[in-house]
């Protein structure tokens, strides 16, 4: 019986650092492809820092340094209409008062960012399609050469690109079950349903709502994240239109 007992604490211990040792990997290629873009976008401002236009803002990147700086200097809500989206000002006037500089300041932490961009829309292209597919697009938008050069610029575009990713990556997370389910026909899968109605409780103060409720969480904890993304969206689908009609 010890024996038996061992093995299974052993086994048990193989199958949770199974997905440690896999998850190590992963790390190290988004790691690599924030690499890649963070190198790239500082190559591009070191090649053109010597240019006029690096230390000499014109049009709109001129406005928005004028109002980044009266925003800094404590000029929140300004006394007239917006001149533009306000969002990049109030961005830009919160990386003036921390670095101080109104050249290099930006233009890295914009590259930090399009680093950054390049990594979410490979995470959400892994969660839409496959981790191939997530990889090469973060790649892709790693070499992307309009991307570098806009994040080398005082405007907006640097800021939208990274938001706009940070959407596509929300979008993609498994986290809240809207997702459409497709293996209710799997047999694993209702297997695992089966034994998580049976182990929610029974007793008279419990509804059959309660139960179907207690049996989906159990479900969800059940589950690794890869697994439950679509069993987990059709338990909770059936629980709504239950409840519903009820």
């Amino acid at each position: 019986m010890a024996a038996r007992a061992a093995g299974k604490k052993g086994a048990g211990t193989r199958r949770e650092s199974a997905p440690v040792a896999a998850s190590s990997p992963r790390r190290g290629a988004w790691l690599g492809v924030f690499a890649l873009a963070l190198v790239l976008r500082l190559a591009y401002l070191w090649q053109w820092r010597d240019s006029a236009l690096f230390s000499t803002p014109i049009g709109d990147a001129r406005a928005y340094l004028e109002w980044a700086r009266a925003i800094a200097a404590g000029d929140w809500l300004g006394h007239e209409v917006f001149y533009q989206a306000p969002l990049y000002p109030y961005f830009l006037a919160v990386v003036l008062k921390l670095t101080g500089s109104e050249s290099w300041g930006p233009r890295l932490v914009q590259a930090l960012c399009g680093a950054l961009a390049a990594v979410l829309v490979g995470r959400a292209a892994e969660g839409f399609f496959s981790r191939r597919v997530g990889l090469w697009a973060g790649i892709g938008l790693a070499l992307y050469a309009p991307a570098i050069y806009f994040d080398g610029l005082i405007q907006k575009p640097a800021l939208d690109g990274l938001l706009l990713a940070a959407l596509s990556f929300v979008l993609s997370r498994p986290a809240t079950p809207t997702s459409v389910g497709r293996c209710s026909d799997c047999s694993r899968c209702r297997a695992r349903m089966r034994w998580c109605w049976r182990r929610s409780p029974r007793s008279g103060s419990h509804s059959s709502r309660a139960r179907r409720a207690a049996a989906a969480a159990r479900l969800r904890r059940s589950h690794s994240a890869s697994a439950s993304r679509w069993c987990w969206s059709r338990w909770v689908c059936a629980t709504a239109r239950s409840a519903t009609a009820s």
